[in-house]
């Protein structure tokens, strides 16, 4: 060893100073090692210590319980499904637009005039309005600014309806942001027609090939105190289910609830969105038919087709062959 190394040396031993506890370990005989050993790791009662020891620092794991059946994995057709009542619905319809409502800075009228027309998707309606505001409005035939909520007008003596040939100055009659007018009766006549057929907010102006919506607003107002108001409502009510993707009406004979599943269509292939209506019934999201649990949606598609091309093909022998005697 050099002299440099040797002073080098010197010098660390004598700047690090030993602990007392240090020096105790360090003047230990091997029993004496031994025996503090055992001392740590047995206990006072001669054992590996108490069971509960392990319990006592980790808990008996109740704690983790809701965790840990949070985390269990669900089956393929269990999903997650809400159901409403025709007032639910509405109140559905209502909370939407008025959510609405201030962002498009529109009546409460055309608002929802717009997301029926956009199947009630806020994301691309908001998007195609913030960049051609008149271009969107005349989706649902109305001009870049709408007027008011409509009301009946007292004709002059220049009013002649199209339809009646009614007119004067007492007649009272309806006139779009198109501009045609038309009295009140023959106009609650048609509403109330095309609210007979199943129609409801797509109902447009008398015209001929006028393209402008009658609107919410106008249709009520015409069909104040008339049966065919609370139809016109269950018409609306059924084209918010329709245009959903994610609603569908319980296919039980006389049901009158809708079932809510976000289930994605692609998730269709390996899950089977079985859901259960307050009514009593069960049926697949998917294919809207009866609870087919396990089987998946496409796998009862097949069995389905290949029933009905065995009964085709019974039907062809039972027409061109002969029983066998």
């Amino acid at each position: 060893m050099s002299d440099f190394e040797s002073d080098f040396m010197d010098e660390d031993y004598e700047d690090y100073e030993y602990s007392e506890d240090e020096s105790d370990k360090q003047l230990l005989g091997p029993s004496q090692a031994s025996q503090l050993h055992t001392q740590a790791t047995f206990t006072s009662d001669g054992g590996f210590g108490d069971d509960n020891d392990d319990e006592d620092f980790f808990g008996d794991g109740g704690d983790f319980e809701p965790v840990l059946n949070g985390l269990k994995k669900k089956k393929p057709w269990e999903v997650d499904f809400a159901v409403y009542n025709p007032h639910d619905l509405q109140e559905k319809q209502e909370a939407i637009v008025s959510r609405l409502e201030p962002m498009l800075a529109l009546s409460r009228d055309t608002t929802s005039l717009l997301l029926h027309e956009f199947l009630w998707k806020e994301d691309p309606l908001l998007e195609s309005f913030l960049m051609d505001r008149g271009r969107t409005l005349a989706r649902v035939g109305l001009p870049e600014s709408p007027s008011g909520a409509p009301q009946l007008e007292t004709g002059d003596e220049s009013f002649t309806c199209e339809v009646c040939f009614c007119g004067g100055a007492n007649e009272q009659f309806l006139r779009l942001s198109c501009g045609h007018r038309f009295c009140g009766d023959c106009y609650t006549t048609y509403i109330s027609g095309k609210v007979l057929e199943g129609e409801s907010w797509r109902i447009r102006c008398a015209a001929p090939k006028c393209t402008v919506l009658v609107g919410l607003d106008a249709a009520q107002l015409l069909l104040q105190g008339r049966p065919e108001l609370e139809r016109y409502k269950q018409n609306l009510t059924r084209s918010f289910v329709k245009e959903l993707s994610t609603m569908a009406w319980c296919p039980a004979p006389n049901c009158e609830y809708a079932v809510e599943c976000q289930v994605p269509q692609a998730a269709w292939s390996y899950t089977i969105p079985t859901v259960h209506c307050r009514c009593g019934a069960s049926f697949c999201f998917g294919c809207r038919l009866e609870d087919h649990v396990p089987a998946p949606c496409n796998l009862v598609a097949r069995w389905q087709q290949k029933c009905k091309d065995d009964s085709e093909t019974s039907n062809w022998i039972k027409a061109n062959t002969k029983e066998c005697i």
